[in-house]
């Protein structure tokens, strides 16, 4: 009987979650999704070609030499993986709150939060849920971007080791701010003020510890530890360290990962009471930041 139960247990795992299946349906199924496609790749192609124009006119001002009719293939291909790369990151950076700041306070305005309470599945597959669509669309977007992002190895510049760091840079961003809006969707009891708080909990995740970093390198008196893990938080400083050592990138973006951990854990526990099994999922995570601490001593001049 134990055996069987057992089996039947592992046979509902194997389970679509129902919640993600739904999701999925009514995200992708609309129009939205494919007019935010749309946009974000006209906004790339825009960008391809202010990329162009910009170094066609500095190249013409500076009377280069060594440039080839008038342009350098190499140094055009680095500044468009510069554009590209950050258009990509600031897009992710604006749709991945948006993708999740209503989707528990949405369902508690629509009366449904108890209803899908009351179903054998517990809290922590709803958030499950819940953020898998999210990150289906936030992979959406980056696979949508490859083809024009692509462009870059037609000019050379840029090695194939930085465009998958800058991916990895886009879809860990979205991970921690699609989750960090899930923890506001939580905590807020309506959708406005849930937008309010993920969007401004993201700007100070965002631009804090930068704004941090300033004064630091006003101030003049080198990075403290505190500065250089804050620092490291910020989802901008994996996009910063592209082109830097793998073992600055790293623990960049473990810290991401133990960041949006962090906060779905916290959802969690606000939503369904409980922190299921919390030390063996924190462990891992909990390596980037040592790693972090183990940068900021070795290296005082900061992670790069």
């Amino acid at each position: 009987m134990g055996m069987m139960t057992a089996g039947l247990r592992r046979l509902r795992r194997l389970e679509p979650n129902p919640i993600l299946v739904k999701e999925l349906r009514s995200r992708f199924r609309g129009s939205r999704a494919f007019w935010t496609v749309s946009g974000f790749l006209t906004a790339l192609t825009l960008a391809v070609w202010w990329s162009w124009w910009s170094y066609r006119g500095w190249a013409t001002a500076i009377g280069a030499s060594a440039v080839i009719d008038g342009y350098d293939p190499a140094a055009f291909g680095r500044r468009l993986f510069q554009n590209l790369s950050w258009l990509e990151l600031i897009s992710v950076l604006v749709i991945a709150p948006a993708l999740t700041f209503s989707a528990i306070s949405g369902e508690r305005e629509r009366q449904t939060l108890d209803l899908i309470l009351a179903t054998p599945q517990s809290g922590w597959a709803i958030l499950r849920g819940k953020l898998g669509a999210a990150m289906a669309y936030v992979l959406l977007l980056v696979f949508s971007a490859l083809p024009v992002l692509s462009l870059v190895f037609f000019f050379g510049g840029v090695s194939w080791h930085d465009v998958l760091r800058s991916q990895l840079a886009v879809v860990a961003a979205g991970l921690t701010l699609a989750t960090l809006g899930l923890l506001a969707s939580v905590i807020a009891g309506h959708t406005v003020r849930a937008a309010v708080l993920a969007y401004a909990a993201t700007g100070l995740l965002t631009l804090g510890p930068l704004v941090l970093l300033g004064f630091t390198a006003l101030d003049q008196s080198g990075y403290s530890l505190l500065t250089t893990v804050l620092f490291g938080m910020s989802p901008v400083t994996m996009r910063l360290a592209i082109g830097g050592s793998t073992g600055a990138f790293l623990p960049l973006l473990l810290a991401q990962g133990w960041l949006a951990m962090t906060f779905l854990f916290i959802a969690g526990w606000r939503l369904a009471g409980t922190l299921n099994r919390p030390r063996r999922l924190l462990l891992w995570p909990a390596l980037a930041v040592a790693w972090l601490v183990w940068i900021a001593t070795t290296h005082p001049n900061g992670l790069f």
